[in-house]
């Protein structure tokens, strides 16, 4: 499937509705006798904005994701990279290292550069 294919099934708004509920499972703190299972709420919202946001970034219909959601995805995303479970900071390491190496590559569209990039870049990319 392509990614106008993929964009032809679901409307601007309800794509933004989709990726705000992404945003907000990052918050899911639930715990349960099985432990923190709002944990793997969290993992799979940081797995599914890191893909979906990529997908945006190279896709012509770009505009569907407006700076203010995608600058509250970062946050979610660097808020998450304190956490203290290790498999959440990995899975947050890996969909923000991608991010940064498609920003990257579209540097001079700077809509994408998100603030303290340069630093991002340090911190993640440079040996």
């Amino acid at each position: 499937m392509t990614t106008t294919e993929i964009f032809s099934v679901i409307d601007k708004e309800m794509f933004q509705r989709v990726m705000k509920s992404l945003v907000d499972g990052l918050d899911d703190y639930t715990v349960d006798e099985r432990g923190d299972v709002g944990s793997w709420v969290r993992i799979s919202s940081i797995k599914a904005l890191g893909s979906i946001t990529q997908l945006v970034m190279r896709s012509p219909l770009n505009d569907w994701l407006p700076r203010d959601l995608y600058l509250e995805t970062w946050a979610g995303l660097l808020k998450q990279g304190a956490e203290r479970l290790d498999n959440v900071r990995a899975e947050v390491g890996r969909q923000i290292l991608q991010l940064l190496l498609l920003v990257q590559s579209r540097e001079h569209d700077t809509r994408w550069v998100p603030q303290g990039y340069e630093l991002m870049k340090k911190l993640f990319m440079e040996e």
